[in-house]
């Protein structure tokens, strides 16, 4: 009776222990799953910040260099903030989307002007830049507001 009564204790002991085994798993889990969720929103913050910021430069060096001249935007984290989708709304993501495009018209216009393939096809290609470039500005302008917000 009492081989009885001891194997009964150690059973209710082991599927205590066992309980409390996995009651610590699931909270440690939990905490775990918490602690991964605010790094994510660390991470989409950061890059929201790193994207506005780029903005603000891009819109001070539009003010500042003439709009015919051959320099171009710094879109580095324009580029990279696709990959990073979930930090961003839909309107931005678009945006972004929009200018990145603007961008890569505007990259090709001025690779062509600096290759210098000649005056008639520069001087198309010239108002071709200072349209894409005003059109990337733009983009640039409103993803900006958006971040405002």
């Amino acid at each position: 009776m009492w081989t009885a009564i001891g194997t009964l204790a150690l059973a209710i002991m082991t599927l205590a222990a066992v309980i409390t085994s996995i009651v610590i798993t699931v909270q440690d889990r939990r905490r775990a799953d918490t602690a991964l969720e605010r790094a994510a929103h660390r991470a989409e913050a950061a890059w929201r910040k790193a994207l506005h910021y780029e903005c603000w430069q891009n819109i001070d060096l539009a003010k500042e260099q003439p709009p015919d001249g051959l320099w171009s935007f710094d879109t580095q984290i324009l580029r990279d903030s696709a990959a990073h989708a979930a930090g961003f709304s839909d309107g931005v993501l678009q945006r972004i989307i929009w200018a990145r495009t603007a961008n890569g018209k505007l990259e090709s216009a001025l690779a062509q002007i600096r290759a210098g393939t000649g005056f008639p096809e520069d001087a198309a290609t010239l108002k071709t830049v200072v349209e894409m470039r005003a059109r990337v500005s733009g983009e640039i302008r409103e993803i900006e507001k958006e971040l405002r917000l």
